[in-house]
């Protein structure tokens, strides 16, 4: 959408439910609202929001971008497709994050991936 202006970004929230009110001590069960997260999803949907693509976290009243970031990958299988031994075999290199890269959006990161 970003040729017709329009913004897309996401939020992580982190909020309590019933299933953590046993778990979590009361005063942060009780910050741990939909109200915190609210004035996050409020300001990315204004006009003064001059950012697109991102991933926000939010939650008692604290704030923060995420990211997802790739690792450089390894090529297996030219042909046809590794066998999950081959995988196996290079699992390092799938976990690597050497030399990781932060893209703005899905499709730049399909791009660098194919080439």
């Amino acid at each position: 959408g970003a040729r017709y202006n329009i913004k897309i970004n996401t939020i992580a929230p982190i909020a309590a439910t019933r299933l953590t009110q046993d778990i979590l001590p009361p005063d942060l069960h009780d910050r741990l609202t939909p109200d915190f997260v609210s004035p996050l999803a409020l300001y990315l949907c204004s006009e003064q929001c001059p950012v697109s693509g991102r991933i926000y976290q939010a939650g008692g009243g604290v704030y923060g971008r995420a990211a997802v970031v790739s690792g450089p990958g390894v090529r297996l299988g030219t042909d046809k497709p590794p066998t999950p031994e081959e995988i196996a075999a290079h699992w390092q290199e799938v976990l690597s994050l050497e030399g990781a890269k932060e893209y703005e959006n899905a499709n730049e990161a399909l791009m660098s991936m194919l080439e």
